[in-house]
């Protein structure tokens, strides 16, 4: 157990499972983490349900590696509504909450990247007649 605590060793994903679900927490949050651990990598673009899920599953997941199991209420303002859900900040503050979460940026933009473009692609992002509206068109 120490030697998984320590990052020497990364267990098969129903150990982590188990042991996240025992300390009460959310699998789903530390799937990622578990991922990266193992050097698995992105698969291609998701629905934009599961590309937020797994942006938010992602950042969930560092909170509570940095022990803050209760961030979703405890923090205030812009990092909160990231935090919910509720939002999803542009890159700068991205790369700034990951680093404040002690994370890697760098591997947060793919799944960042993967939000942005599931918005570019839902189909009520802009109106059937396009940005304008139909009845601005000539």
């Amino acid at each position: 157990m120490s030697r998984l605590l320590a990052g020497q060793r990364v267990p098969d994903w129903p150990v982590v499972f188990t042991v996240v679900t025992a300390a009460d927490g959310r699998p789903e949050e530390f799937r990622l983490l578990w991922e990266w651990a193992r050097g698995h990598r992105q698969p291609s673009r998701r629905s934009a349900t599961a590309a937020l899920g797994r942006f938010h599953g992602a950042l969930l997941g560092l909170l509570w590696a940095t022990g803050q199991t209760s961030g979703r209420s405890t923090s205030s303002g812009t990092l909160s509504a990231v935090l919910s859900g509720e939002l999803v900040p542009d890159w700068a503050m991205t790369h700034q909450i990951v680093l404040q979460l002690g994370g890697d940026p760098e591997q947060v933009r793919p799944l960042w990247e993967d939000v942005q473009y599931s918005f570019l692609l839902a189909h009520d992002f802009f109106p059937v007649q396009g940005a304008r509206g139909a009845g601005d068109l000539v």
